[in-house]
C-alpha cells in the first residue's frame, strides 16, 4: 500500500510539474517512462524527457527539458534544457544548460549547471568539482557549498559551509556559517544578526559585510507558528470561495446539500469512485503522449474540485446542527462558523484525516449525483 501511494504521488507530482514547463513543452517528440524502476544507459532523447517511478536512473543526453520524479532519481550526462527532480535522494552528475529545481530530502549536486538553481532539501551537498553559472537560491538545514557559483547565492538553514568561490552576493538566513581556507565572496556578506560566524577571518571578502534581521518567515519557523500560519491562509482560501458558493451560485449549492442530505452513503461511494478514476485518468494520459494536455486540464479541474467539494459537506453539517443556535441555513454566519469548527477538528491526529476524507468524497459524490441527474433529464 505504501509503494502504490508513492506511486500515485509521482503521478500526481508530475502532472504539476508539467504545468512548470507550460504549454511549450506539450510538443510532439516528448518521452514518457513510468515503472517501479526506470533504468536508462547511453540514451539520446531527442524532446522533453519525462520520468516516474521508485528508483530513476539515467544516464546519457536528453536535448530538450527533463521531469524525474520518484523515491531516488540519478542523472548523469547532459540535459540541453531546464530540470525538475523531485526524490527522497536526488543524485546529479550532468551538465544542464537551463534552470533547475530540486525538492528533495537528501541531494548531492556535480557536473556544471548553466542557469540558475533552486533546491528545497533537508541535505544539501554541491560538490567540488560542481560548477553553478547563475544564481543559487536553497531552503535547507544542513548545506555544503564546496563548488563555485557564478551568481548570488541565498541561503536559508540552519548550517551552512562554504568552502570555494561565489561570484557575487552571499545572502546566509543561517545558525551558523563556516567558512573554510579556499572561501571567497565577490561580492557583500549577508547575515543574521544572529549568525555565527566560524573561519571568517580566512574568507576573503571582496564587498561589504553586514547584518540584517532575519526575514518574518524564518521567524515564525523559528518560534512554530508556520503551521497555524497556514491554517489561518488555508481558512481565508475555504471562506471566500464557500462565500462566492452561497452568494453566487445558490441554487447549484442547495442541490448539492441537498444530495448529500437524501443520498449520504451514495455520495460517499461516488465520490471515494471518482477520485479512484481521477488517478486513473492521470496514469492513462501519462503514458500517451498525446493525451498530456487533456492530461493538464483535467489536474486543474481535479484540484479545484478536491479543494472545495469539502466545503459542501461543511455547510451540510453546518445547516443540520446550528440552526438549532438560531444560525440561518446558507449564510455567511452559519458557515464561518462550521468552517471554524471543521478546521479545529481535522488538527487531530487520525481523526482529522478520516474527517477530511469523508468530506472530500461527499462532496465530490454530491456533484457527480448533480451531474447524473441532469443527464438523465436530458
Amino acid at each position: 500500500m505504501v509503494c502504490a501511494m508513492r506511486y500515485l504521488k509521482s503521478i500526481f507530482l508530475a502532472m504539476f510539474a508539467v504545468a512548470c514547463f507550460g504549454v511549450s513543452s506539450l510538443q510532439a517528440g516528448n518521452d514518457v517512462d513510468i515503472g517501479k524502476k526506470v533504468k536508462h544507459v547511453n540514451q539520446h532523447h531527442k524532446g522533453n524527457f519525462y520520468a516516474a517511478g521508485e528508483e530513476v536512473s539515467y544516464k546519457g543526453k536528453i536535448d530538450r527539458n527533463s521531469i524525474m520524479l520518484g523515491n531516488r532519481v540519478d542523472l548523469r550526462g547532459s540535459v540541453g534544457g531546464g530540470l525538475i527532480a523531485m526524490a527522497e535522494e536526488v543524485n546529479i552528475d550532468a551538465n544542464i544548460t537551463g534552470n533547475a529545481h530540486i525538492f528533495a530530502q537528501k541531494v548531492m549536486v556535480r557536473g556544471h549547471l548553466g542557469k540558475n538553481v533552486r533546491i528545497v532539501a533537508e541535505e544539501i551537498i554541491i560538490d567540488n568539482n560542481a560548477t553553478i553559472a547563475g544564481n543559487l537560491r536553497i531552503i535547507g538545514e544542513v548545506v555544503q557549498i564546496g563548488g563555485r557559483v557564478g551568481g548570488n547565492v541565498l541561503v536559508t538553514a540552519e548550517e551552512l559551509v562554504v568552502l570555494n568561490e561565489i561570484g557575487k552576493n552571499l545572502t546566509a538566513r543561517t545558525d551558523l556559517l563556516v567558512f573554510g581556507r579556499s572561501a571567497y565572496i565577490g561580492g557583500d556578506l549577508i547575515t543574521n544578526l544572529d549568525t555565527e560566524i566560524v573561519g571568517g577571518e580566512d574568507a576573503e571578502i571582496s564587498g561589504v559585510q553586514r547584518q540584517q534581521s532575519a526575514p518574518l518567515f524564518q521567524k515564525l519557523k523559528r518560534f512554530g507558528f508556520a503551521i497555524a500560519l497556514s491554517r489561518v491562509m488555508n481558512f481565508f482560501c475555504s471562506l471566500i470561495i464557500g462565500l462566492l458558493l452561497i452568494y453566487t451560485f445558490p441554487k447549484f449549492l442547495t442541490r448539492l446539500v441537498e444530495n448529500v442530505q437524501k443520498h449520504t452513503g451514495k455520495s460517499f461511494w461516488y465520490g471515494l469512485l471518482a477520485t479512484v478514476c481521477a488517478f486513473f485518468l492521470f496514469f492513462m494520459f501519462m503514458i500517451s503522449i498525446v493525451g498530456i494536455g487533456l492530461a493538464l486540464m483535467l489536474l486543474l479541474l481535479s484540484l479545484f474540485i478536491l479543494y472545495t467539494a469539502k466545503l459542501v459537506a461543511i455547510i451540510w453539517v453546518s445547516n443540520r446542527l446550528f440552526s438549532k443556535w438560531k444560525l440561518k441555513p446558507y449564510t455567511w454566519g452559519n458557515f464561518i462558523v462550521g468552517l471554524i469548527a471543521y478546521l479545529i477538528l481535522i488538527t487531530i491526529p487520525v481523526l482529522g484525516t478520516l474527517l477530511s476524507l469523508l468530506f472530500t468524497f461527499w462532496g465530490i459524490g454530491s456533484l457527480a449525483l448533480v451531474i447524473g441527474q441532469r443527464k438523465r433529464k436530458a
